[in-house]
């Protein structure tokens, strides 16, 4: 299906340059390479904090998504997905892997519809496979890419959310459309334009052997939403915008140095809103292929009543040593842009059950978080759910 384009969008963008300056006194400028304030906050300063145990006789491996009605697993090694309720409770599993009707080849994005209990899985590289959320039975086949088009090697969307009644994608490969947003009943699709002079990449790659490339990614995050508009952070631009459901928007940040500019690109991942503050993080686009350590992070934070920015340390008082990454790319963002939470108010994380027992020991765990550790069995995390306060 050919995609449909937003037209008075365009117009507006055409005269757009993503190396932008600061357009005006109410646009806020932000330096990644200067040194701000510190301020350090506990999470409950600014969230309600919950622990749960999800409990299953099936098994599962890794955390995949919340939303307010249901929590989704997998089971990597077996690649079936655990539904679980609000509680803690397994409601069912979908174990459809494989090429048959109704099966899924699962391609790292999924999502779940709480309105309709409907759970999403695409099914590498060309659909969504679409499951009944209560008992797991295969209802419809949702087309959104041609067959034969990508492969593994050159699959260009990261990311996928909800947002009204599109799925909502970020194509890495366009200079001129790189939003893209598919209707969840008829696959209609639709690109809102955005100029780029160039693409900055958000993974590490590095020659392997035999003409294979060893990939490393970040946690960049290409849009989140605060209410019904959206936070778009094109990688590629130095301006993050608000855009409504009608699709007007306008500037709300500009950081420098251009990242266009930069040799070693800091990629700026935002915004959590609350009605004080705002939180997002940077991160260095510098990888390394050695040790597999993590590329350096920063927090901060935007203080609204007076328009001053922080970095930010952001402590657990139930964890002693714990630091969050109070921002988009650290409790709502896997890597490479896939959401973990539906609600852009409710960051998640899970705690390794492992690690949290060595703490234990230490002396180091107390609170809410002492009382799920002493639910545990054999799971493999605890899940940490932080409701941002108003």
């Amino acid at each position: 299906m050919k995609p449909k384009l937003f037209l008075a969008l365009g117009l507006l963008l055409a005269c757009i340059s993503c190396k932008q300056q600061n357009s005006g006194d109410s646009l806020l400028e932000f330096d990644v390479t200067a040194s701000y304030p510190e301020k350090t906050m506990d999470i409950r300063d600014v969230a309600d904090v919950e622990y749960m145990v999800l409990k299953s006789d099936t098994l599962y491996t890794m955390f995949l998504y919340l939303t307010d009605k249901y929590i989704l697993t997998i089971n990597g090694p077996e690649r079936s997905f655990q539904v679980f309720d609000r509680t803690g409770h397994c409601v069912t599993e979908i174990a459809r892997y494989g090429n048959g009707p109704g099966d899924y080849m699962p391609g790292g994005k999924w999502f779940i519809d709480d309105a309709k209990d409907e759970v999403y899985i695409l099914s590498f590289p060309s659909k969504f496979q679409i499951y009944d959320a209560h008992r797991g039975d295969f209802k419809r086949t949702l087309k959104v890419f041609e067959d034969g088009k990508y492969d593994g090697l050159n699959f260009p969307f990261d990311g996928v959310s909800q947002w009204g009644e599109y799925m909502l994608f970020y194509d890495k490969s366009s200079t001129e459309y790189p939003y893209l947003l598919i209707s969840r009943e008829t696959g209609e699709q639709q690109r809102i334009p955005m100029h780029l002079e160039k693409l900055v990449k958000t993974m590490g790659e590095k020659p392997y052997k035999d003409d294979m490339v060893a990939v490393l990614p970040s946690n960049h995050t290409y849009f989140t939403q605060s209410g019904k508009n959206l936070y778009l952070t094109s990688p590629s631009t130095d301006t993050v915008y608000v855009c409504t459901p009608d699709m007007h928007y306008t500037p709300y940040l500009v950081r420098k140095p251009s990242v266009l500019d930069m040799e070693t690109p800091i990629l700026l991942s935002g915004f959590i809103d609350t009605k004080d503050y705002a939180f997002f993080s940077t991160e260095k686009m510098e990888f390394d292929f050695e040790t597999f350590e993590d590329n350096e992070k920063k927090n901060y934070v935007l203080d609204k009543a007076d328009g001053k920015f922080f970095e930010l340390s952001v402590e657990n008082a139930d964890y002693e040593g714990q630091e969050i990454l109070l921002s988009p790319a650290g409790v709502l963002y896997e890597g490479m842009g896939s959401l973990r939470s539906a609600n852009p108010r409710v960051g998640v994380i899970t705690l390794d059950s492992e690690e949290l027992l060595e703490a234990d020991k230490a002396g180091k765990v107390k609170g809410k978080l002492k009382e799920a550790l002493d639910e545990l069995t054999d799971e493999p995390f605890v899940l940490m759910i932080m409701k941002m306060k108003p």
